[in-house]
C-alpha cells in the first residue's frame, strides 16, 4: 500500500547511531481460523484455565474473599453514587468493574471497583449508598472470578447464537467472522480518505484520513505523539459521516479520559453521547452519564413515568428500615433512585406485594428508557468490561469500533467489542509498551488472554510496514535526548521530535545515569515474593528531596519497591507525597502518563537474579523499559547498579543497547557515593533551566 506522502522530517535518533533495532518476541499465534467453529474451543479453555489459575493464586480467599480495608475517604459522592478510597495489602488485582460489597460502621453497600494498585495498596470504589465521610476499617467482599465468568458466559453465549446449523448467512455469524478479520488482519486495505481538521499536526491528520478509508485499521501511537488527540478528531470524523461509534479502553481512566478529550473537542446534541458504567467526576459538567442522559428524556417525554417512580420511591422510603436522604433528593437521576429503592425494598420487612409489583414493572420501564438512550446515542463509551457486564449494552450494535491502549486488551476482550460494530474496527495504541497480564500458562491462555491484537493481526514489528497500519511519528512529550534513545533502540528510528520540542531544548544533558555499583546495595524478597532494594529506596527519598521540578514521578519494576520507596518519603518529606508534587508507582501502573522529572529505579543487585528487565527471561521487559524511559518530558534519572547489570545481562542485551544509546546521545553519568559526583548530582537536581555541560561534567 502507499501511504500518504510525509515531508521529511529531523529524526529523534542520534546522527551516527547504529544501534539493533529491538522487535517484538514472536508471539506464534496460530492462524485465528473460524471456519468450523466461530467461537473456538482454545478461547473457552483459556478463560477456563485462567479462571483456575486465578482461585489457585487466591488460596483462602478463593473460599472466602474477604479482605480487611482501613483508612477508608468518600472522595466524592453523587446520589446513590459515592466514590471511596481504601488502603489495603491485597496483592491480586482486582479489574475495573468487579464487583464488590463494603461492609462498615455495621452498613453494608454494594458497588464496584473503579481503580486498584497493589503497588501503592490503594483501592477506589464506587458504591450504590453513602456509608459517611470516612471509614477508618471496613470489611471488603468480592467476586473473585466473577468478570471471569460472565466473559466466558458471554462468548457461550456468542457461540450458541451462530450455531452451524444456522448456516453463513446468519447475521449474527457475519457479525463474528468480522470481528475475527479484526483480530487477524484479514481484510483488503482501502484509499485514505482526504480531510482538513483544525488542530491536527500533520502526521496525525494523516492517520485519521487513512482511519477513515479502512474497514479494519491499527493506529500506532507511540508515546507523546499526540495518539488522545487523534483519537478525539477520528470519532468526530466518523460522527460527521453519519456512522454510531462505540468508543471503549480496557479501564475507566482510559475510557474517561478518550471520552474527556472528545468532548473537549466538540460537544454534540444533549443525548448523542452516553457513557455507560461508573465515570469520573470530570465528566459531570457534560451530563453524559447513562442516568443523566435517562433522566432528561424521561422527564421531558415520559413525565408520567418520572411521577409514577418519585411516588414509589416516596411510599419505599417510609418502609425503609434506616434513613435515604438521597432517595427523593432532587439532585438524584431517576434510574439511580430506582435502584436506591430496590435496595431500601430488599431490607424492608413484610413489604406490600402491591409495592413489590410496581417496583418490577417500573425497573422494566427503566431499563427499556436506557435501551433507548444507548441505542440513539452517536457516541457509546463504556470500557471493555461494560461490554459483557451491562445488561444494557448486550445487544449493542453499532457502525464503528474505536479500542483505545489496545496493546493491553486481551484478545478475548477485543474479540466481544468487535462484535458489536458492524462496518468497522479501529484499533488504538502502541505494542511496544506493556500488554495483558495473564496468570495460566497453557498455550491457549497466553495466546487468547496475553497478547493483543496487534500481534493477531501482524502488525507488531517497529521495523516493516503493514497495509492496514498507520503510525503517529511526531512525538511532543520527551526532551531530544530522551527521545533518541526511545526512537532508535523501540521504533526503529522512526519517531521523529515535532518542532516545538527542538524549540525548547535545553543546553546540557537530560538523562542522569546514575551508577550505584560502589554502594552495595542489595535486593531482597519481600512477604509476598516481590523484590526490593533498601538501598535504592533510600537514595531515591534523598534525591527526590533535592529536585527542584514541580512534577516528579518515581517508577519501578516492582511493587514491593514502589512501597519501599513511598515508605522511606513518608519518613523524609511526607508534603511531597500528600502535595501530588511527586508520585511512586509500578511502570504498569504509570503507562499513559508523564511527568517533568522521573526517576526510573530499576531496582536490581546483588541478591537476586535480575529476570524482570532480562528479555530472555521476561519478553515484555523492552516493553517495560520502553515506558520507563517514555514518561519524561524534560529530565531523566535512570538509577542502575551498572556493574550487577552488565555482568547478569551483558551489553548485547535490549538493557545494553539502552545504555549505550543513553551513553552515545551525551547522557551525564555519575557515581552515586562518590563525592567527586555530589556537586553534578546537585546541579542536576536543582537546575530549572538546563545548565551547560561544563556546568554538570566534574573536572577530572
Amino acid at each position: 500500500m502507499t501511504m500518504l506522502a510525509r515531508s521529511p522530517k529531523q529524526s529523534s535518533a542520534s546522527a551516527g547511531m547504529r544501534l539493533p533495532v529491538y522487535n517484538p518476541r514472536p508471539m506464534n499465534l496460530a492462524p485465528l481460523s473460524h471456519e468450523s467453529c466461530p467461537v473456538p474451543g482454545s478461547l473457552l479453555d483459556a478463560l477456563r484455565a485462567e479462571r483456575e489459575a486465578l482461585r489457585q493464586s487466591l488460596g483462602a480467599l478463593a473460599v472466602q474473599p474477604a479482605v480487611a480495608l482501613v483508612g477508608g475517604v468518600r472522595l466524592f459522592a453523587e446520589p446513590g453514587a459515592c466514590v471511596y478510597r481504601f488502603e489495603t495489602d491485597l496483592e491480586l488485582l482486582l479489574p475495573d468493574g468487579t464487583g464488590v460489597t463494603i461492609e462498615a460502621k455495621g452498613l453494608r453497600a454494594g458497588g464496584e471497583v473503579t481503580d486498584h494498585d497493589p503497588g501503592l495498596g490503594i483501592l477506589e470504589c464506587v458504591l450504590r449508598e453513602n456509608l459517611g465521610d470516612s471509614l477508618p476499617e471496613a470489611r471488603l467482599e468480592f467476586g473473585s472470578t466473577a468478570l471471569l465468568d460472565l466473559l466466558l458466559a458471554r462468548l457461550e453465549e456468542l457461540a450458541r447464537g451462530v450455531s452451524p446449523d444456522l448456516g453463513r448467512a446468519c447475521p449474527e455469524r457475519r457479525r463474528l467472522e468480522q470481528a475475527f478479520a479484526f483480530l487477524s488482519g484479514d481484510a483488503r486495505a482501502g484509499a485514505p480518505v482526504e480531510l482538513s481538521r483544525a488542530g491536527l499536526s500533520e502526521s496525525q491528520a494523516a492517520a485519521v484520513g487513512f482511519l477513515l478509508g479502512q474497514r479494519v485499521g491499527y493506529l500506532w501511537g507511540p508515546p507523546g505523539t499526540g495518539k488522545t488527540r487523534t483519537v478525539a478528531h477520528l470519532v468526530h470524523a466518523l460522527v460527521d459521516r453519519g456512522e454510531r461509534v462505540l468508543l471503549t479502553a480496557h479501564t475507566n481512566i482510559a475510557t474517561d479520559t478518550a471520552l474527556l478529550r472528545f468532548l473537549d473537542e466538540g460537544l454534540l446534541e444533549p443525548g448523542q453521547v452516553v457513557r455507560v458504567g461508573y465515570r469520573c467526576e470530570a465528566l459531570e459538567r457534560f451530563g453524559v452519564g447513562l442516568d443523566e442522559v435517562v433522566h432528561r428524556q424521561v422527564r421531558a417525554e415520559q413525565p408520567s413515568l418520572a411521577l409514577d417512580i418519585r411516588e414509589l420511591c416516596l411510599e419505599l422510603a417510609g418502609v425503609a428500615q434506616r434513613p435515604l436522604p438521597d432517595l427523593l433528593s432532587p439532585r438524584t437521576p431517576l434510574g439511580q433512585m430506582l435502584r436506591m429503592a430496590k435496595e431500601a425494598a430488599r431490607g424492608a420487612d413484610g413489604l406490600d406485594p402491591a409495592l413489590a409489583w410496581r417496583l418490577g414493572e417500573l425497573l422494566e420501564a427503566v431499563e427499556k428508557a436506557e435501551q433507548r438512550a444507548v441505542e440513539g446515542a452517536a457516541v457509546v463509551a463504556s470500557t471493555l468490561t461494560g461490554l459483557y457486564t451491562k445488561r444494557v449494552l448486550r445487544g449493542l450494535r453499532t457502525d464503528a469500533l474505536v479500542l483505545d491502549e489496545a496493546s493491553i486488551a486481551s484478545l478475548a476482550l477485543c474479540l466481544v467489542a468487535a462484535y458489536a460494530a458492524d462496518t468497522r474496527a479501529i484499533a488504538v495504541g502502541d505494542f511496544m509498551q506493556l500488554p495483558a497480564i495473564v496468570r495460566a500458562e497453557q498455550p491457549a491462555a497466553r495466546k487468547w488472554l496475553g497478547s493483543h491484537v496487534f500481534a493477531s493481526a501482524g502488525c507488531d514489528r517497529p521495523d516493516s510496514e503493514h497495509p492496514l497500519r498507520v503510525m503517529l511519528d511526531e512525538q511532543h512529550r520527551m526532551a531530544p535526548q530522551i527521545s533518541a534513545t526511545v526512537s532508535q533502540v523501540f521504533y526503529g528510528g522512526r519517531l521523529c521530535d515535532a518542532d516545538s520540542v527542538r524549540a525548547r531544548a535545553e543546553p546540557g544533558p537530560a538523562v542522569l545515569l546514575l551508577d550505584t555499583s560502589r554502594l552495595g546495595a542489595r535486593t531482597e524478597l519481600s512477604p509476598s515474593s516481590s523484590k526490593r532494594n533498601p538501598g535504592h529506596a533510600e537514595l531515591v527519598a534523598r534525591l527526590v528531596e533535592t529536585a527542584s521540578s514541580r512534577e516528579i514521578a518515581v517508577i519501578a519494576p516492582y511493587r514491593a519497591q514502589v512501597r519501599a520507596v513511598r515508605d522511606r518519603l513518608r519518613e523524609r518529606a511526607p508534603k511531597l507525597l500528600s502535595s501530588g508534587r511527586v508520585e511512586v508507582f509500578t511502570v504498569h501502573r504509570f503507562q499513559g502518563r508523564d511527568k517533568e522529572l522521573v526517576f526510573f529505579d530499576t531496582t536490581e543487585g546483588p541478591g537476586s537474579p535480575c529476570r524482570f528487565l532480562d528479555e530472555n527471561h521476561n519478553p515484555d521487559a523492552p516493553n517495560l523499559v520502553n515506558v520507563a524511559l517514555s514518561r519524561a518530558r524534560r529530565r531523566l534519572v535512570v538509577v542502575a547498579n551498572l556493574a550487577h547489570l552488565t555482568a547478569r545481562l551483558g551489553r548485547n542485551s535490549m538493557l545494553g543497547r539502552v545504555l549505550a544509546s543513553l551513553r552515545l546521545g551525551g547522557c551525564l553519568e555519575l557515581e552515586a557515593g562518590d563525592p567527586r559526583d555530589e556537586e553534578a548530582l546537585r546541579r542536576f537536581l536543582e537546575s530549572k533551566e538546563g545548565p551547560a555541560d561544563t556546568e554538570l561534567s566534574r573536572s577530572s
